[in-house]
């Protein structure tokens, strides 16, 4: 999918690991809502976890911006490449495999 179709490729794994980080508050028994926008689970992420988990997390705000970047196209964003979606899916796993599965060890 990341060579037929990158920016379709690239909202997959950015929702993973958006939902991931939402997992995280419910864990907690807490969940973002549509006023703060996606950019809530960051602040919430950075305010509880950084430290000591922040540097795992760190990457999601980057991906945040680029995929709002490919959805909201403007001619001054490039469109999302096959090598984006490829290095980005390996920072959407870490971050649930290792920043959500510690984090949600810790506030359980």
């Amino acid at each position: 999918m990341a060579d037929t179709d990158p920016q379709g490729a690239y909202a997959l794994l950015y929702d993973a690991a958006r939902k991931g980080l939402a997992a995280v508050l419910q864990a907690q028994g807490l969940r973002a809502t549509a006023k703060g926008g996606h950019l809530i689970l960051q602040d919430a992420m950075v305010v509880q976890f950084d430290p000591p988990l922040g540097h795992l997390f760190r990457p999601f705000n980057r991906m945040r911006q680029r995929r709002n970047q490919s959805e909201y196209a403007s001619t001054d964003n490039p469109q999302v490449t096959s090598d984006e979606v490829r290095s980005d899916l390996q920072r959407a796993r870490s971050l649930i495999e290792d920043f959500c599965v510690k984090a949600i060890t810790l506030v359980s």
